[in-house]
C-alpha cells in the first residue's frame, strides 16, 4: 500500500515539472492510446453484429428484383396454444437496400399461419404458404368449386413439398393423408429436382434455363424465397382466375367451348367438345382441358393456342417439337 502511494506521488510530481511540450506528447500519446482502443472496440463490435448481419441471411436476384429474407417476432401472437412468435418474411429490395414491397410471411407455428386471412383464399378454394421444417416448405392448395373438385380435387387437399438438399430444391405434390409421413422423409427419389444452386446462379432445371443469382447459400432460407416465388406466380395467377371464373356464368362459357367447332393442330380434324394440351413440351405432359379456360394463366383458350382432337395428336406434335 505503501509503495503504490509513494509510485503515484512521484507520477504526480513529474507530471507537474514537465514542460509544456513534453506534457502536450504525453498527452497526445494518452489520446492516441484512447483512440486506438476505441477504434478497435468498434471494429469488433462491427464484426460481431454489422459484419456478420449479412452472413445470416440470403438474396435471391431475379432480373432487376432483388428478393432478399428477413426473420423477426410479431408480438401480436399472444393466443394460447401458439409455440413461437417468430415469423418468415421475403421482400423485394429497394434501390437503397431497404424494404420495397412484401411478398410473402409465414409464421413459424403452421397453426397460427392457417387461422391467418390469407391473400389466397376465396369461398371455393384456399392456398397457402407453410412451414414445416427448416428443410421443407409446403404449399397447401385446394379447390371446393366444380368443375375443379371432381377433376383436379376429387380427394380434397393436396400440398406440394419443396425440401433442399445438396443445393438443390426437389419437389413432390401428394394427398394430404401423405402429408406427415413425407415431411420427414429422407429419400427424394420420387421428388422432381426443380432448382439448383452454383457459385452464384440458380438454375431453373425443369426448363433447363438460368433463372438468376444468389448472394450467401443458406439452404432453409433459400428454399424459402424460391418456394415463396413459386406460390406468388403460379398460386397467384390461380387464385385471380378462379376470383374472375365468378364473375362469369361458367356453366354457358363450358358449353358453349364444348359446342364450338374446333380445328387440330397435329391433323387439321374439325371438332367439337373438349380439348387436349400440351402441358409441358419438356415431358410431352398431355392435359385434357374441357372448361375452354386456362385456371394457370387466366386466359380463354382459342384458335391462336396449340388445341388437338386426341391424346396422339397432342403427344405427336409435342414429339415432333424436339426434332
Amino acid at each position: 500500500m505503501m509503495k503504490s502511494k509513494i509510485l503515484y506521488i512521484t507520477l504526480l510530481l513529474g507530471c507537474m515539472i514537465c514542460t509544456p511540450s513534453v506534457k502536450g506528447q504525453i498527452l497526445k500519446k494518452l489520446a492516441e492510446d484512447a483512440l486506438n482502443k476505441a477504434v478497435k472496440k468498434a471494429v469488433i463490435k462491427a464484426v460481431s453484429s454489422g459484419v456478420n448481419k449479412p452472413l445470416k441471411t440470403s438474396t435471391v436476384k431475379i432480373g432487376k428484383k432483388v428478393f432478399d429474407f428477413e426473420e423477426r417476432k410479431d408480438a401480436k401472437i399472444t393466443q394460447i396454444g401458439h409455440s413461437s412468435k417468430k415469423t418468415w418474411n421475403v421482400y423485394i429490395e429497394n434501390s437503397n437496400g431497404g424494404i420495397q414491397e412484401y411478398i410473402s410471411t409465414v409464421y413459424w407455428d403452421r397453426n397460427y399461419q392457417l387461422l391467418q386471412n390469407y391473400k389466397y383464399r376465396g369461398s371455393g378454394h384456399s392456398f397457402d404458404l407453410l412451414r414445416e421444417n427448416d428443410t421443407c416448405m409446403a404449399i397447401y392448395h385446394n379447390i371446393t368449386s366444380e368443375p375443379f373438385k371432381n377433376k383436379e380435387y376429387p380427394d380434397g387437399a393436396k400440398y406440394d413439398l419443396f425440401k433442399i438438399k445438396d443445393s438443390v430444391i426437389y419437389k413432390i405434390t401428394i394427398d394430404a393423408d401423405r402429408l406427415q409421413t413425407e415431411i420427414n422423409n429422407l429419400d427424394l427419389s420420387e421428388y422432381i429436382p426443380v432448382i439448383k444452386f452454383s457459385e452464384g446462379k440458380i438454375y431453373d432445371l425443369e426448363n433447363a434455363n438460368e433463372l438468376g443469382t444468389y448472394n450467401i447459400y443458406v439452404p432453409s432460407k433459400l428454399n424459402f424465397i424460391i418456394t415463396s416465388l413459386y406460390f406468388i406466380k403460379d398460386y397467384g395467377k390461380m387464385d385471380e382466375s378462379l376470383l374472375t371464373l365468378k364473375l362469369m356464368n361458367l356453366k354457358k362459357a363450358q358449353n358453349d367451348w364444348l359446342d364450338k367447332q374446333k380445328s387440330c393442330d397435329q391433323c387439321s380434324k374439325n371438332f367439337s367438345g373438349s380439348v387436349f394440351m400440351i402441358e409441358s413440351k419438356q415431358h410431352c405432359k398431355i392435359e385434357n382441358e374441357g372448361l375452354g379456360f386456362n385456371l394457370l394463366t387466366g386466359k380463354y383458350i382459342d384458335d391462336t393456342d396449340n388445341i388437338f382432337c386426341s391424346e396422339k395428336c397432342a403427344e405427336k406434335f409435342c414429339i415432333d417439337l424436339k426434332k
